[in-house]
């Protein structure tokens, strides 16, 4: 299941914010600290790992979510320390760390997607710091991503917008003290207001 490069699983915890600067780390280092969950401190990191295309693909993963956006993402290993990171939004270059802490973890989201691959993908709370709009639609395209890609994606979450998104082909299950209490998405989406 698993070898120096195939992952079977992945893990992807909240984030809430990221450092101002972050310095270019080897690519062994940048794995083993986002699978410790240390995601914030190494988002450019992970993000500069992936290919041009892979970015494309983040962008257009992000759209229906938060409006076009072009993430440039850089380091020239002659000249620099630090990677640099922007999102473009209607022609205004944002460095990453001023980005909304939402549009962060949504990023971190498709990003450990494309850099891990992995079989199953774990998300806690992707909801925290979504508007409710962008949590529906969040739990549709995470499906459409999901069967694209050939994962499984298990989510926590206490939204009844990710539930209420969820399209007909996503299995909601009600866990309470770890026991399933129904499977049934109505009393679920009642349960959750």
């Amino acid at each position: 299941f698993r070898g120096v490069e195939t992952f079977f699983s992945g893990f992807i915890p909240g984030i809430s914010g990221i450092p101002n600067v972050e310095q270019k780390n080897a690519k062994r280092v940048v794995l083993k600290a986002c699978s410790f969950g240390d995601a914030n401190v190494y988002l450019r990191n992970a993000l500069d790992l992936l290919p041009k295309q892979d970015l494309e693909q983040i962008e257009g993963w992000l759209e229906p979510l938060m409006g076009e956006v072009k993430l440039k993402v850089s380091f020239n290993g002659s000249t620099d320390f630090d990677i640099s990171a922007e999102d473009e939004v209607n022609g205004l270059s944002i460095p990453l760390e001023l980005l909304g802490t939402g549009c962060l973890q949504l990023i971190q989201i498709f990003c450990y997607i494309l850099l891990f691959k992995p079989k199953i993908l774990l998300i806690d709370e992707p909801d925290i710091h979504l508007h409710p709009i962008v949590q529906e639609k969040l739990a549709q395209n995470l499906l459409a991503i999901a069967q694209a890609k050939d994962i499984k994606i298990i989510m926590s979450t206490h939204s009844p917008f990710i539930v209420r998104g969820a399209p007909a082909g996503a299995k909601v299950v009600w866990l309470s003290d770890g026991q399933k209490v129904t499977e049934d998405r109505t009393e679920v989406q009642l349960a959750l207001g």
